[in-house]
């Protein structure tokens, strides 16, 4: 039991010159880090505070324009083609391989690769013209 108290009290010791020493080795770099710049030490707290807004700043306004700026993917293959269209995977197929019908899509080793707006647009012309497909 005494043996425990004495482990106790040497971790506690231990621990509070553990945060001493690291608050003075801190207090250092951030001196050392102030005399690089020629900034003198009562400043280098404004400093990095200024610091600190700039980046919440700047990473308010990334967020801003990220989420303004993202697009909605514009290329798909056949599948998610087929999806955004409301076919199975097999009409489109089928579409594709029937000539009047002119699905627009682009072909690359051997995948067909589709554009939405392409699609589209594809979309507003086959609907005002009627077609039977068997």
């Amino acid at each position: 039991m005494n043996k425990d108290k004495l482990l106790i009290s040497a971790a506690i010791v231990f621990l509070g010159l553990s945060f001493i020493i690291g608050s003075h080795v801190l207090a250092n770099a951030i001196s050392d880090f102030g005399r690089r710049f020629d900034i003198e030490t009562e400043d280098i707290g404004s400093h990095l505070g200024y610091m600190a807004s700039e980046l919440h700043d700047f990473r308010q306004d990334y967020i801003t324009r990220y989420s303004e700026t993202t697009r909605e993917k514009q290329t798909m293959y056949m599948s998610e083609a087929a999806e955004y269209l409301g076919f199975s995977f097999k009409e489109l197929k089928f579409l594709i391989e029937e000539e009047n019908i002119n699905i627009p899509y682009i072909k690359v080793n051997r995948k067909y690769v589709f554009y939405k707006e392409s699609l589209n647009r594809w979309q507003k012309k086959i609907e005002q013209q009627e077609y039977i497909l068997e």
